[in-house]
């Protein structure tokens, strides 16, 4: 389903939004068209650069490119932090993402932070979950991670896909592909299972 934009019309200015379930078809005829032919070149033009940036999806960063920067914000929060998941869901196929999200927890508190990076090192964060607690050591980065899956199967998409690392017994990647999911040893880059 194609939803168009509609440009509404106030005082001084004009601007451009998605209609709202209540307008009627009918009362936006007027404005929808002027929408769609100001909007699609746009439109057609940004979906042709999307492609294009594609093969520039690999000089993403890795989870490990922005970890030093995220300890270190999470311990402004609190000095006792360990990292205890790791998560993203714009993955590439080289295992590179747009944004990471790190997931602190603080022992001493009884609580935890998630810490969000993004491909141009902007730092945001968050109350945690505490859905994790059990922290992750060392850990064979995201690249090598999804090269595993990869190479047992996994049919990667361009972007948006996910990946996370948490510590549930065993510190393990989880890449859920179309179909089956890979778990990829975080220890030794070696695959786990495909289920």
């Amino acid at each position: 389903m194609f939803i168009i934009p509609v440009l509404t019309k106030y005082d001084s200015y004009t601007i451009v939004r998605l209609p709202t379930h209540k307008e009627k078809p009918e009362n936006m005829k007027v404005l929808m068209r002027p929408a769609l032919f100001f909007l699609l070149p746009i439109y057609l033009f940004g979906a042709s650069i999307g492609t294009a940036k594609s093969s520039e999806d690999s000089a993403q960063p890795t989870a490990k490119a922005h970890l030093a920067a995220a300890t270190a914000a999470a311990r402004k929060w609190q000095a006792d932090v360990v990292l205890v998941a790791i998560e993203t869901n714009t993955a590439n196929p080289d295992g590179g993402a747009y944004t990471w999200s790190y997931i602190y927890d603080s022992p001493k508190a009884g609580d935890q932070i998630l810490i969000m990076i993004d491909d141009k090192g902007e730092v945001s964060q968050l109350p945690g979950f505490a859905t994790f607690r059990n922290p992750i050591g060392d850990f064979v980065d995201s690249d090598q991670a999804m090269a595993a899956a990869v190479a047992a199967g996994l049919k990667t998409d361009t972007f948006g896909m996910t990946m996370s690392l948490n510590n549930s017994g065993r510190t393990e990647w989880s890449i859920p592909g179309p179909v089956l999911s890979y778990k990829i040893d975080a220890a030794t880059g070696k695959l786990l299972s495909k289920e």
